[in-house]
């Protein structure tokens, strides 16, 4: 079997669900949707930002390498070939 070039781990979506309240009304604010869609667009920004500051895709590789070596003994025991295009080998 064999694979193309595997990519690094990359964050693809982020979704969050914020509810955005306007302490001086005393009710949900009416945003304009241009308003609206700038806090969503600064928080989403600001969710990446941190989320490259954390272990988040160290642990995707890690997680992609194992199933990887699963992968591999599975294809093996059958007396297949596991081969990743760009890659001499399977990390250990």
């Amino acid at each position: 079997m064999t694979f193309n070039e595997l990519p690094q781990a990359e964050i693809l979506s982020i979704d969050h669900d914020i509810d955005y309240y306007d302490i001086s009304e005393g009710t949900f604010s009416s945003f304009t949707p241009e308003e609206y869609n700038a806090i969503q667009k600064k928080a989403k920004n600001l969710i990446a930002e941190k989320a490259k500051n954390t272990p988040l895709i160290a642990e995707a590789e890690k997680q992609k390498a194992e199933y990887l070596k699963m992968i591999d003994m599975a294809l093996t025991s059958a007396g297949w070939k596991l081969i990743i295009k760009g890659q001499n080998k399977l990390k250990n």
